[in-house]
């Protein structure tokens, strides 16, 4: 993340000279080989004076790495971090008006420097957590996160985490417990069959599970009470289904589903297209030629009937 969002700055800032640090060697040299910094510094010392930090370490050692560079930094200095869960580290971090919590909603299952991509923060939706005493901190970082295409979206930490749980954290255990379920006496037929619907849904689960271990003890609070929501809501499902009565519990997720789907594209001033083709070369060439001059943030060709 840290290695996509240098190259994401240096894509939009020319004047920006981007120290990077990384405890890895290995990581910092191929950091430095696809251009993501401008010099990579051997000591966290080094980062003083700096006008912006952003620290993209994982979770469960952020709070040490930010409590290490205020002993090194003064007050011209805000540092901020890109962690999935905010209570805490938010928290831990009051009293510091130049500490701003933040969470990119953004990333990929890959990992390591060589797999940077500056294109997943473009467009990208990025959360801010200011204490009452940090919103100078906040505003300044919102102006150069903003000039670089990130949309800003604010809310209370203790907020952020139960949103995140349902709208992120929930899916990634929902998707991990589909997969699981899969393993079993059928698992060979399942595996020649499933197409689109189980790629989609199961996406997540292929996400680092250390992340995922780190996320599940940071909040496991908030995630807890979005499962027991979640089975709430299946057990509503089976009652429907043994009644032979799904079509009223469809037809509501399906008005729920799309009111999230035209909410988010109404805030970003985006249209979603779909396109059903048939199967013939130049296709698809034809179409891309028409849209020459349109700028597209997300591109799916699904190779798929099921829909």
């Amino acid at each position: 993340m840290g290695t996509s969002f240098g190259l994401h700055v240096q894509s939009f800032y020319n004047d920006v000279y981007l120290l990077g640090y990384d405890k890895d060697p290995k990581q910092s040299e191929n950091a430095l080989k696809i251009g993501a910094f401008s010099r990579i510094v051997d000591s966290l010392t080094e980062l003083k004076g700096c006008e912006f930090i952003f620290v993209c370490c994982p979770l469960k050692y952020a709070s040490e790495t930010i409590e290490r560079l205020f002993e090194i930094v003064d007050e011209s200095t805000i540092i901020t971090d890109i962690s999935s869960v905010k209570s805490q580290i938010c928290k831990r971090f009051a009293d510091k008006k130049n500490f701003l919590g933040g969470h990119p909603m953004t990333g990929s299952e890959r990992q390591g420097a060589l797999a940077a991509q500056a294109e997943i923060f473009d467009n990208s939706l990025y959360i801010l957590c200011p204490e009452i005493n940090q919103e100078l901190s906040c505003k300044k970082i919102q102006i150069f996160l903003e000039k670089m295409n990130i949309k800003i979206y604010k809310m209370k930490p203790s907020i952020h985490d139960r949103v995140v749980a349902m709208a992120s954290h929930l899916p990634y255990f929902v998707a991990t417990t589909l997969v699981n379920s899969m393993d079993g006496e059928l698992f060979e037929h399942i595996s020649s069959v499933a197409g689109s619907g189980f790629r989609d849904t199961s996406r997540v689960a292929s996400s680092p599970g250390k992340m995922w271990d780190i996320i599940s003890k940071e909040n496991s609070e908030n995630i807890l009470e979005a499962i027991n929501i979640f089975k709430e809501r299946l057990d509503e499902t089976t009652v429907s289904i043994k009644k032979e009565n799904t079509l009223d519990i469809s037809d509501k997720e399906k008005r729920l589903r799309d009111s999230i789907v035209e909410n988010r594209l109404a805030g970003s001033g985006e249209s979603m297209l779909t396109i059903d083709v048939p199967d013939r070369p130049g296709v698809l060439s034809n179409i891309f030629n028409l849209l020459e001059n349109i700028n597209i943030k997300n591109i799916e060709i699904e190779d798929s009937r099921e829909y």
